[in-house]
């Protein structure tokens, strides 16, 4: 059977392989075959757009954070296998500035305040992983860094 080939994005649709454009044999492999959406989805952007719409482009952290400011933090939204935390860890030992984590969920956020004050203060960075599990706290966070005056945060804050 088709949807039980390994790849089955690449194989030839019964009966409607000469009917079928690139966006609707997509649709079709989300429907049977929902875990190879995304690589029938990334076939279709290739074709439609242009292969350099879906290659992945290393993350250059150097260059995010220099991008970023005391006021400015940098936010990576992560996709499932990528963890940009050794990147950062690196970037920070590498700058020599000390990095204090904290996982948000239950709380955490007492954690996560003392953290970005220390933080703010001294210059170092505060890695918030998990956010999905604190979002109201993040909410305290965009006021901490809106409402602050610049003189207040170190510069090498993050």
């Amino acid at each position: 059977q088709w949807y039980d080939q390994e790849a089955p994005e690449m194989a030839k649709v019964p009966d409607y392989e000469d009917r079928l454009s690139k966006f609707e044999r997509m649709c079709v492999v989300k429907t049977f075959r929902e875990d190879r959406t995304l690589v029938a989805a990334a076939d279709y952007i290739s074709d439609a757009l242009g292969q350099r719409f879906v290659e992945s482009v290393p993350l250059s952290m150097e260059k995010a954070w220099q991008e970023s400011h005391k006021k400015c933090p940098l936010i990576c939204l992560l996709s499932p296998g990528s963890d940009p935390t050794k990147l950062i860890e690196d970037l920070a030992k590498k700058k020599k500035i000390k990095t204090l984590g904290v996982s948000m969920g239950q709380g955490q956020e007492v954690i996560a305040r003392k953290y970005m004050a220390t933080a703010s203060v001294e210059g170092q960075w505060v890695l918030l992983q998990n956010t999905h599990l604190g979002l109201g706290y993040l909410t305290e966070v965009e006021q901490f860094l809106s409402k602050t005056e610049d003189s207040a945060l170190h510069d090498d804050f993050r």
